[in-house]
């Protein structure tokens, strides 16, 4: 009697965890940790001869950070640029 009551147990465990795995693959997003990464890249406006700074600096910012997996968010005024990865 103790020894089906034990292996009833141990099915009843077993088909609780492939339940529980099968749910965490259909539905995987749940349980995701985020992690989300922001950076702030100072753009200076002016050049120290006091000529402000041509689009293509700024362009060559916003290329160089979408090399590296970072996309644009915003800006703060027109002296930050804020990404995302």
């Amino acid at each position: 009697m103790n020894e089906k009551r034990i292996r009833n147990m141990v099915l009843a465990i077993v088909a609780g965890l492939l339940l529980l795995n099968l749910g965490c693959m259909l539905f995987p997003g749940t349980h995701a940790v985020s992690t989300i990464q922001y950076n702030v890249i100072k753009i200076e406006l002016h050049q120290p001869n006091g000529a402000l700074t041509d689009a293509s600096a700024i362009q060559r910012t916003l290329n160089q950070q979408g090399a590296q997996g970072w996309e644009y968010v915003g800006d703060l005024g027109a002296t930050f640029l804020i990404f995302k990865k």
